[in-house]
């Protein structure tokens, strides 16, 4: 008699990672620090670190389902807490750098976020909600830990946790939270969406799909897309997923800076808004042949509609890539 082998697969950030750490180990994550150096890791050691965040954070109390608060930018450690946090069992939540203080304590008193984790230039952005918020425990990113007594800091905390949790071992179901963003640019209050483990996972396997953006393990990824917005367009979770190299910009999106990167770690796909891809039009314009961007095989540009100078300037004039919008 036959028997078929079970297909009830949980669809889960943990089974995910699994993944990643089994085949894409030693695939590389490159991050870009405020003084513009470079930072090179691998998924396994980063995953590693991010099972010590999860540790120390289930130390501090946080319990599944509840939101962990973020406010940072586009680096290596802030993948940490994408990873960690939703394959622990909590919730990412990935708050708006752009917003003001007063919008931003709406978003967190409406999530009810008690554990905050920023980085050391935006502090005094915090600082201006604080106060009126239900967070209790402060983890500066980068240093600056010391400027309000019981802040942490982040890497010692980290590197305190000598036991990582296996963040591929947690069993979850697939219909829990996963992360939750905040709407922008509406006329009223932002309004929180939640995303189940189903939603990032189903949105991971659709970003590799041929007829959309075709993502695979021989791509260089650099989502120039803010973290906070829409969780990267799901970029982290489908690079971790195919196991292509991933390249996080930092805080400064300058055109040069993005040209360097993108020339330099021979960047295939990327993504962004148009103010972003204008910028760089614009440097490339007036500097025709100065970086290689021929490995660039496909630009995203979403969030809002492109101009069709854009599309002529990238594609037309300097030929570095297929450009499309999400949906368009």
């Amino acid at each position: 008699m036959l028997h078929a082998l079970t297909m009830d697969y949980a669809l889960t950030v943990p089974a995910l990672l699994r993944r990643t750490r089994a085949h894409f180990r030693t695939k590389h994550i490159t991050s870009r620090r405020a003084d513009g150096t470079l930072t090179r890791t691998t998924y396994d050691a980063l995953l590693t670190r991010a099972g010590r965040l999860a540790a120390a954070l289930r130390r501090l109390g946080v319990q599944d389902g509840e939101p962990v608060a973020t406010l940072c930018w586009n680096h290596d450690r802030h993948l940490e807490a994408y990873y960690a946090i939703p394959a622990m069992g909590a919730v990412l939540h990935p708050l708006n750098l752009r917003l003001g203080a007063g919008e931003l304590g709406h978003v967190v008193r409406e999530a009810g976020d008690r554990v905050l984790l920023v980085d050391a230039e935006l502090v005094p952005l915090a600082e201006g909600f604080l106060a009126e918020s239900p967070i209790t425990t402060v983890v500066v990113v980068g240093g600056g830990a010391a400027r309000r007594p019981g802040w942490l800091d982040y890497d010692a905390l980290v590197d305190a946790e000598a036991g990582p949790l296996d963040l591929g071992a947690v069993e979850l179901a697939e219909t829990c939270a996963a992360a939750m963003c905040h709407t922008s640019g509406t006329t009223g209050h932002a309004k929180g969406v939640v995303y189940s483990h189903r939603a990032l996972v189903l949105h991971s396997l659709t970003l590799a799909t041929a007829d959309l953006f075709g993502l695979r393990e021989a791509d260089v990824i650099l989502p120039a897309v803010a973290m906070f917005h829409a969780n990267a367009w799901g970029l982290p979770y489908a690079a971790a997923m195919v196991g292509a190299d991933l390249v996080l910009p930092g805080a400064h999106l300058d055109a040069r800076g993005l040209r360097t990167l993108l020339a330099g770690e021979r960047v295939t796909f990327t993504a962004g808004v148009p103010t972003v891809w204008l910028g760089l039009l614009e440097l490339l314009d007036a500097e025709p042949g100065a970086a290689d961007l021929s490995a660039l095989r496909m630009v995203v540009v979403g969030g809002a509609p492109m101009p069709q100078a854009l599309l002529d300037g990238l594609e037309g004039r300097h030929g570095v890539c297929r450009c499309i919008i999400p949906g368009g």
